[in-house]
């Protein structure tokens, strides 16, 4: 506990250092924070905002626009909703909140603890609000937004004053055509901040996905692969989508990552070009074996294989 309290408080001494050096003297504080703090923290300057600008009311969607922009994302919010509750019930009492946001950082949904949900309304951290950096400084939400990856962001690390006291962690959620289309996060009190709050958001922005993906190609057949036959079922497994002649109609990010491929470099191809395999013949062991798992080899690689998804009604074993 002791080595975690130290290292907090050298880390608070940093920031106050590189808060000084960047608002009071106009200096770069390389070194003192991460670089993709130091990015963001530009790009709000240039933005025009200062560590005490103020929300501005008219930012904040009525219950109207709310609602039309909830059925405008219902595929996200119907997918994503239940994700939310399942990692609330994991921190619930930690006083935190879990977000969902779309790709402008209009925040859909949430669901959390009442005492921390009533000092996030102080700074609209709330259903209607929009946490775009260009609003609302440097922030979990739209940081990761911004660079499209996995963002932490403690304490005075926001640019904002006013959000000194959140720590939130944030993962971009992308659709099954690879395009971003939201953010789920994980606010709380800087001071109940905990070290696995990142992973799990990461790991829970990847069951989204799966979900999203599923979804949209309920009606296909969906090969699901991984170098590791535990891991498949498991957020980190790669997922295609194929129509019953095997052309490859989706690829998630997993897959691409990895097959070591572009999606350029799959979708639209047939299913033997990428994976070095019939497919006719991996359908046949599937009506064989329902949910089996299936060893194949892709050049010197070997990956272990999963059918799922709307089979074809007959054998395709003729395309």
């Amino acid at each position: 506990m002791g080595r975690i309290q130290l290292a907090a408080d050298i880390h608070g001494q940093q920031l106050l250092e590189a808060r000084q050096l960047f608002f009071d003297r106009g200096d770069r504080p390389e070194g003192l924070i991460e670089p993709v703090i130091l990015r963001s923290w530009e790009r709000c300057q240039r933005f025009g905002l200062t560590e005490n600008s103020e929300v501005i009311s008219s930012d904040f969607l009525d219950r109207f626009a709310l609602r039309t922009e909830q059925n405008r994302n219902r595929l996200l919010l119907n997918q994503g909703r239940p994700i939310m509750e399942h990692v609330f019930e994991q921190i619930r009492e930690s006083g935190s909140m879990v977000i969902l946001a779309v790709a402008n950082g209009l925040l859909l949904d949430t669901v959390g603890d009442p005492d921390f949900v009533d000092r996030a309304d102080r700074v609209a951290l709330t259903a209607g609000a929009s946490w775009d950096e260009n609003q609302r400084g440097t922030n979990a939400i739209g940081t990761a937004l911004v660079e499209e990856m996995a963002t932490e962001i403690l304490g005075a690390e926001h640019f904002l004053s006013s959000n000194g006291f959140l720590t939130c962690c944030a993962c971009p959620i992308f659709g099954p055509d690879g395009k971003l289309v939201g953010v789920l996060d994980i606010s709380g009190d800087y001071r109940s901040y905990q070290s696995h709050t990142l992973g799990l958001v990461r790991m829970s922005s990847k069951f989204v996905e799966r979900r999203l993906f599923e979804a949209e190609h309920a009606h296909d057949i969906l090969i699901c692969f991984h170098e590791r036959a535990d891991f498949i079922g498991g957020p980190t497994e790669g997922i295609v989508a194929a129509s019953p002649d095997g052309q490859l109609l989706a690829v998630n990010q997993n897959a691409l990552k990895l097959l070591g491929i572009r999606r350029v470099d799959a979708v639209r191809r047939d299913f033997s070009m990428v994976f070095e395999n019939n497919l006719a013949k991996l359908i046949d062991q599937a009506r064989r074996s329902p949910f089996g798992i299936h060893e194949i080899k892709i050049g010197k690689r070997s990956f272990f294989l999963q059918i799922r998804g709307q089979l074809p009604t007959q054998s395709i074993s003729g395309y």
